[in-house]
Order: C-alpha cells, then sequence, then structure tokens
C-alpha cells in the first residue's frame, strides 16, 4: 500500500536498460484484445513446437472481458493515437506486419501459454488459425519469435495468464517472454505470475492506464490501480489485485 515497486530480473536486463533514450513513437497505444479461439484446427496448422500443448490450445475459453479492457484503455486517448485489433484481427500476423515502433504502449489482452520443458516456445496465444481464411501463422506468438520484433515502446503490457514465468538461468534471471520483450526494444513489462481473472483484470489495467496518462510512473501508476480495485470490496483477494508486476524501467 505505501511503496511502488519494480523489478529486474538480472545485471545485464538492468544495463540494457540504462541505453540512451531512442526518439519518442509518434503514436500512443496499440492493443490486441479478444483473439478468436474455438477448435485450435489440425494439430499442423499450430506447429510442431506445440504438440504436447495442443489438448490446451482447443479448451482455451473466450475472453470477452479483453475487449471491453482495450476499449475502455483506448478511450482515454484520441482516436488518431490508437490502433486496435479485435476478434479475428487479434492475429499473429498483425503483431508481425505492424510497425511496432510506432507506438508508445503495446498490449496484449490474451492467454498466455507455458511451457516449462522448453520456454522458448511459451507464447501469447491470439486467433488460432481455424478461425482465418488465410491464416500464414500457427497464432501463438512465441518467446523465440519475440525476439525478431522490432520495438521501441515504454510498456509492453501483457495482460495474460503466467505470462511473467520462465526457465530460471544462474545470473540471468528469468528467460521468458520479459527477456524476449526486452531485448525487442522494450524499456518496461507488465506481467502475471499466474492465472488472472478476466473481469478484475479488466477493470485494473483501465485504472492503471488512467493514473499513466495523469502523468505517474509506471510503478506508482499500479500502486494506484490496485489500491482502488482493493477499495471496490469485491476483489480484496490479492488473487485479483497482486498478480501482475512491473518489470523494467518504472
Amino acid at each position: 500500500r505505501t511503496y511502488a515497486v519494480s523489478y529486474v530480473p538480472s545485471a545485464s536486463v538492468w544495463a540494457g536498460l540504462s541505453r540512451p533514450e531512442l526518439r519518442r513513437p509518434e503514436k500512443t497505444l496499440l492493443a490486441y484484445a479478444d483473439a478468436v479461439y474455438g477448435e485450435a484446427g489440425p494439430e499442423s496448422a499450430v506447429g510442431r513446437a506445440f504438440s504436447s500443448a495442443f489438448g490446451e490450445l482447443k479448451k482455451l475459453p473466450p475472453l470477452p472481458f479483453s475487449r471491453r479492457e482495450v476499449q475502455g484503455i483506448a478511450a482515454l486517448y484520441s482516436r488518431e493515437e490508437v490502433t486496435l485489433h479485435l476478434g479475428a484481427e487479434a492475429r499473429e500476423e498483425n503483431v508481425k506486419g505492424e510497425s511496432l515502433d510506432r507506438y508508445r504502449f503495446v498490449h496484449f489482452a490474451a492467454h498466455g501459454l507455458l511451457n516449462e520443458n522448453a520456454p522458448q516456445y511459451s507464447g501469447l496465444v491470439l486467433t488460432l488459425p481455424s478461425a482465418l481464411r488465410d491464416a500464414r501463422e500457427d497464432g501463438v506468438l512465441q518467446v523465440y519469435e519475440v525476439f525478431n520484433l522490432k520495438l521501441n515502446a515504454e510498456l509492453v503490457v501483457l495482460s495474460a495468464c503466467e505470462t511473467g514465468l520462465g526457465k530460471q538461468l544462474r545470473g540471468e534471471g528469468l528467460i521468458g517472454l520479459t527477456r524476449a520483450f526486452f531485448y525487442a526494444g522494450a524499456e518496461a513489462v507488465l506481467v502475471s505470475l499466474w492465472k488472472v481473472a478476466d473481469v478484475s483484470t479488466a477493470e485494473l489495467m483501465v485504472r492503471f492506464y488512467r493514473h499513466l496518462k495523469a502523468g505517474r510512473g509506471k510503478a506508482e501508476a499500479l500502486r494506484q490501480a490496485r489500491l482502488e480495485l482493493l477499495e471496490q470490496g469485491r476483489f480484496v483477494h490479492p488473487f485479483y489485485w497482486a498478480p501482475f508486476v512491473l518489470v523494467g524501467k518504472s
């Protein structure tokens, strides 16, 4: 309640975050939400790396509040500052084909998939191929693919399940989505440590961005959003307000 907290996974990551600031992005928010799941389609369509997680992909429920989440965030800014990819358009092709370095904030409201045996194949589950006529990707933005993205973001938000988890390597902290987004050019990443609730996450995120827009630092904005969620009463349990942590520049 008293302190704003942020984390850095290792000394080498901290050193990398001390690089000179690049040009300020021209737009504010790029967001992906309400991806279409349903049936994952044939196993070959989702890639060999996901053979062990194929059953999980077929069972993923929709995230209806993720659309409300990003629309609530987008309403804080002018229309020309924002790009939203919703529903079937929340697809992997629209991540790799987007000019990501034009945005201050990049926000993913989607399921996360954790592969404990091969962390490089963990990822964010976007619209699956079975929902698209022209799919060229497997629908899962995996860690090794994130390393190839080009960002200039003050913040990447992974509003998904267990996105902060990864493999522990001696001296290098957690190797996972967080580190991949740092390598791709993010100054900070907001991630979850356990499976999150759709409704409370949507409320937390809108409040978080509202405080960011008011000029608060990222860690302080998260603290204020948590406190507001606590005051509501129905989200008092830490399960609802505590899963997200800020990693990187605060």
